[in-house]
Parts: C-alpha cells; sequence; structure tokens
C-alpha cells in the first residue's frame, strides 16, 4: 500500500506499507511466515525517515483430533515512535492450546492462550500499575497475558 499518512500530502511524505504472507501445510502442521514493512519520511521536526519492520512465524500443529497447539515468536522495530508511539524494540512469543467442536454448520473453538513481551528502547515498555511522579506512568520492559477464549462459528452454506 502506498499513500499520504500525514497531514503534508506531497509525495515525500508518503508511506510505504508491505505485508508479506507465505504458508506452508504439511499433515498436520502448518507453518507460516508474516512479514511487514513500511517507511515514510516524517514531514513536522527533523524530516527524518521513519521505519517499521515486524515478523513473526507461526507453527500450528494438530495433536490428535479436535485438539491442536501453536507456538508463535515475533519481533517488531518501530525506529521513531510512528506505529508504536515509542522508539523500542518489541520481542513476543505466544503459545496456544485448542480444542474445536463441530456440530452441523456450527462449531466452538475453545482456546487458551499465554503471550510474553519484551519491550526494549528509551521510550519502550508497557503500561505499569503506577505512576513514577504525578502525571508520568511507570513503564515496565515485560508483561504477560492469558487469554480465555469461546469462539462460536456458523455456517449458512450448508
Amino acid at each position: 500500500m502506498v499513500g499520504p499518512h500525514q497531514r503534508d500530502t506531497g509525495l515525500e511524505f508518503w508511506r510505504f506499507i508491505n505485508d508479506t504472507i507465505v504458508e506452508r501445510r504439511a499433515g498436520r502442521m502448518v507453518v507460516a511466515f508474516n512479514g511487514h514493512f513500511a517507511t515514510e519520511r516524517v514531514a513536522k521536526g527533523t524530516g527524518d525517515r521513519a521505519w517499521w519492520l515486524s515478523a513473526q512465524w507461526p507453527v500450528r500443529l494438530n495433536i490428535l483430533g479436535p485438539w491442536s497447539v501453536t507456538i508463535r515468536p515475533e519481533v517488531a522495530k518501530d525506529t521513531t515512535g510512528r506505529w508504536t508511539l515509542a522508539e523500542q524494540n518489541v520481542f513476543a512469543v505466544t503459545s496456544t492450546l485448542e480444542y474445536k467442536v463441530p456440530y452441523c454448520g456450527a462449531g466452538m473453538t475453545l482456546r487458551l492462550e499465554h503471550r510474553c513481551d519484551r519491550s526494549t528502547g528509551a521510550r519502550g515498555g508497557f503500561f505499569d500499575d503506577h505512576e513514577v511522579r504525578p502525571g508520568e506512568i511507570a513503564l515496565t520492559p515485560n508483561q504477560h497475558l492469558v487469554i480465555v477464549a469461546a469462539i462460536f462459528t456458523f455456517d449458512g452454506s450448508r
């Protein structure tokens, strides 16, 4: 994708974005790669070029019948804070345990996920639950997230 994303819409300030996905299925396993690349020259201030790079490599394995596991390592780099609001590198790993229950033209997927993120960079991090001083929110370089989900699907084509 290419186009203006700033108040100054001159061609030299347009944002360029590439999103590439490659997937390979082999038996009970799916391996994929998803890479993002974006750049733009910032109109305000110094006119620096901002870069966004990110990639993830999910691997999904159907263990037995309705049971699957997935692991998804990720990395992202925001050179100027244009995308994440902080100059930072983020490294993450998500693991998922999934159970699918089909029923006629409908189904339910139960998921348990754990995600661990690490942010490095001068202003990077994740919100902590306090202020360093009045008006300044504390940041922590690591965060963990646990998600329990029930996903319902309906297929009306039957």
